[in-house]
């Protein structure tokens, strides 16, 4: 049996207090969960622990989905003349990549859901030497996989979680790890 314990974790000040408030114990993860992510199942967290557990060089596990219509070549800005043109230059991508019409040329494009983040100490520890945009995840990221997962920001993307959670058995009467 698993001795776990659940903080709230608000601030990444708080990882201080758990910190100090379990000097005696070995902390081997921190597994942060956003109350604004609700995309993700139990085993999701297990799959990342055990890719911790299997990989002493990864410095987190989190989950992401496949979103290839929200390629970076895709992306567009309005500029001060008030059209749009590339968010990022066509220049600075890799000569090789091919940049066409069809989303599917660039290949996958996985975006952090931030739905589950199952991550070592030492990754709050220095957040500094983390990767923007999410420091809390380190360098070396394992991808957990999921579909449909996002943080709900806007109204929008309610209907999205509703199918996601009917798709994966909940509904009003049913949870399913009864």
């Amino acid at each position: 049996m698993q001795n776990w314990k659940i903080w709230k974790l608000e601030k990444y000040e708080h990882w201080k207090r758990i910190r100090e408030e379990n000097k005696n114990e070995q902390i081997e993860f921190i597994v942060l969960l956003f109350c604004n992510a609700v995309t993700f199942l139990a085993k999701h967290i297990d799959m990342g622990i055990q890719a911790l557990r299997e990989n002493k060089d990864i410095d987190s596990a989190v989950t992401v989905s496949k979103y290839n219509w929200y390629s970076p070549v895709r992306a567009r800005k309005i500029n001060s003349g008030g059209t749009l043109e590339p968010f990022i230059p066509f220049e600075n991508y890799p000569q090789n990549l091919e940049i066409d019409c069809d989303r599917i040329t660039q290949g996958n494009v996985y975006f952090a859901d931030v739905c589950v983040s199952v991550v070592r100490p030492y990754c709050l520890e220095d957040l500094n030497s983390g990767l923007l945009p999410q420091k809390w995840m380190g360098k070396n990221i394992y991808p957990i996989n999921n579909w449909g997962g996002l943080d709900v920001d806007e109204k929008w993307q309610i209907p999205q979680v509703k199918y996601w959670l009917e798709y994966h058995g909940f509904t009003d009467d049913n949870c399913p790890y009864k």
